[in-house]
């Protein structure tokens, strides 16, 4: 794990079991390298402020609301970062706890330490004027994958680590009725949601499937199976050409949500349901988007 900040050798080894648990579990590599950045910040804080080597079995509640507040005191970190580290910390003592490394009580305490609140930022999004100067761009400029792969995400609202792990066995294909559907199974619960996919973006797919004939991948690459960083590149380079070099996919997906709800009547629930939403609150946010007389009750 590279530099080892001071902690005890049972500290040392915790962390790699509980990285390794969530390495099995199927956790991608960014999120683990996240979480192991997170552990190093607190054990150095630890160190720098207790004068002792640090040790999850010594990391109280009282500390941790102390290190939240030093992180914005002292730092000046954003909230959305000392939430982050927050909930890493909450997460480790939870598993510590089931695992019987603390005690049940201990893991309790950190628990209720409450996430910084912050306001909700004004999703970026891409009004009429830029959607119809990008697609433009796109048609001008792109090959038929990249027009699949940024139309997709315009019409569905799908995250880009959904994209990036679609398969042939995700398209719901319904002769009798004529529609496309995609299924997608939610990363945390396993749920399943179907989102329509229009015929055109269908074809296109299926102009790219035919270089592609053995993959299970929707979309592919030279290397094979497009990553969500890949996927980003490619929507960030047709927003450059079309100078506009903000747009990135969750830009995309909140131009999806902007629509929806302009065309829905401000029906946020089905919204949710289509996002994927699993807290209405995480939707309210887009109706900041829209004049109030588009709002639907909900």
């Amino acid at each position: 794990m590279g530099d080892t900040p001071p902690v005890s050798t049972a500290e040392a080894a915790r962390i790699e079991r509980f990285l390794g648990h969530l390495r099995q579990q199927g956790r991608n590599e960014r999120t683990l390298r996240a979480y192991e950045f997170d552990w190093r910040h607190v054990a150095q804080w630890f160190y720098e402020t207790q004068a002792e080597v640090f040790c999850l079995t010594k990391l109280d509640a009282a500390a941790v609301e102390t290190y939240v507040d030093w992180s914005q005191e002292e730092l000046g970190l954003k909230s959305s970062t000392v939430n982050r580290r927050l909930t890493f910390v909450k997460r480790y003592a939870a598993w510590a706890a089931a695992h019987g490394d603390i005690p049940t009580k201990q893991r309790q305490h950190i628990k209720r330490i409450p996430i910084l609140k912050k306001p909700d930022p004004i999703p970026r999004y891409l009004n009429e004027d830029e959607l119809r100067h990008f697609k433009a761009t796109l048609l001008k400029r792109a090959n038929v994958r990249d027009q699949a792969i940024v139309l997709v995400l315009l019409h569905t609202g799908l995250r880009v680590s959904e994209l990036s792990q679609l398969t042939h066995d995700c398209i719901v294909d319904e002769f009798e009725t004529g529609d496309v559907m995609i299924r997608v199974a939610d990363e945390e619960s396993g749920d399943e949601r179907y989102i329509p996919l229009p015929q055109p973006i269908y074809n296109l797919m299926q102009t790219h499937w035919l270089e592609y004939p053995d993959a299970t991948a929707l979309f592919m690459g030279r290397t094979g199976q497009l990553t969500p960083e890949r996927i980003a590149a490619i929507v960030k380079k047709y927003g450059e050409w079309a100078r506009m070099d903000w747009i990135t996919p969750l830009v995309l997906r909140h131009t999806f949500a902007y629509f929806f709800l302009l065309e829905s009547n401000g029906d946020l629930i089905q919204l949710a349901d289509v996002l994927g939403h699993s807290d209405l609150n995480s939707t309210r946010v887009y109706l900041k988007l829209l004049p109030e007389t588009e709002v639907a009750q909900d």
